[in-house]
């Protein structure tokens, strides 16, 4: 006969261990534009001043359940995509100079004025993508952000690490 204890609850797998951490640990919050650059192989990005405290808690909780593959150094500073080359195509160096003077431009024309926005997040997305640019998602899952507190608009209330680059 089978122990069908409560002592012995089934074992949950990766995913839905994942979503739980999410969903205990996600809260809503902002990041504040620091700059446009030019990331490794051409990739178009713009840096955040840092991370607020609730999302280094939360990345701190997914390490540590060692469900996920362990972040690489440039995954591990806040920033969001906004473009990327094709596989296997590469700037030519007249090309960077000339993206990396676009992006100075546009920072001190936008980001360093009071024209500055901030980037609200109140939902998190699990994605398993085929390909580095996410023009194939495999699987997307949204899970709702618990409203924590109301959001804090100071630099002051982020773990600068702007100056690490």
């Amino acid at each position: 006969m089978e122990d069908s204890s409560p002592e012995s609850p089934p074992q949950a797998d990766g995913r839905s261990e994942i979503k739980n951490i999410l969903r205990e640990h996600s809260y809503t919050f902002a990041l504040i534009p620091y700059k446009l650059m030019v990331s490794w192989n051409g990739v178009l990005v713009v840096a955040f001043k840092g991370w607020p405290d609730t999302v280094l808690n939360l990345k701190s909780k997914l390490n540590e359940s060692e469900l996920l593959v362990k972040e690489n150094p440039g995954s591990m500073w806040p920033k969001c995509t906004i473009g990327c080359l094709k596989d296997r195509k590469r700037l030519k160096y007249e090309e960077l100079v000339k993206l990396n003077e676009l992006c100075e431009e546009f920072n001190n024309e936008e980001l360093r004025s009071e024209k500055r926005k901030h980037l609200y997040f109140r939902k998190l997305n699990i994605t398993v993508y085929e390909s580095r640019s996410h023009e194939r998602v495999l699987v997307n899952e949204k899970i709702a952000a618990t409203v924590y507190r109301p959001i804090e608009l100071s630099f002051d209330s982020c773990v600068d690490q702007s100056e690490e680059e």
